[in-house]
């Protein structure tokens, strides 16, 4: 039996996908097992596959094959409703990120306009301070040490 045609076989999966959210929906409530434990599971697979990923070069490969116009067309053909409920489904998860970033950057701020910024050399460390400091901010709340 021969493969069936491209266009015939993604629209069928198109058709197909159409009429599956409620399964989606009803598989993500019923995990046949846990997703962290499985993530946890697959820690030393995933930092391999990484690594072989990035010494192969396989993002090159895969960036060099795409154009800006590919990466907007597909932005736009999911659209702006799709950004808005992206965010807005993981309410949650934002506040909580931003509950736990806020006094850090407001800690890193009181350090920054303690500096002086009466000269070149003054404002440049400033500016290295800042940086630095949201850098160590960010491997911080990304349970990194540096």
């Amino acid at each position: 039996m021969p493969i069936i045609y491209a266009a015939a076989w993604a629209e069928k999966m198109i058709r197909k996908v159409g009429q599956s959210a409620q399964d989606w929906e009803n598989g993500v409530k019923n995990p046949s097992t846990s997703p962290v434990a499985a993530m946890r599971k697959a820690k030393g697979r995933f930092k391999d596959e990484m690594t072989k990923a990035i010494a192969e070069g396989r993002w090159d490969k895969a960036i060099d094959k795409l154009t800006d116009d590919q990466i907007i067309a597909g932005a736009l053909a999911a659209g702006g409703g799709r950004f808005v409920q992206g965010i807005t489904s993981r309410e949650a998860k934002v506040r909580a990120a931003i509950a736990a970033l806020q006094p850090k950057v407001a800690a890193l701020k009181q350090r920054l306009d303690a500096m002086p910024v009466d000269n070149d050399q003054q404002r440049e460390a400033k500016m290295l301070e800042a940086k630095r400091g949201m850098q160590a901010i960010g491997r911080e709340l990304a349970g990194l040490s540096r």
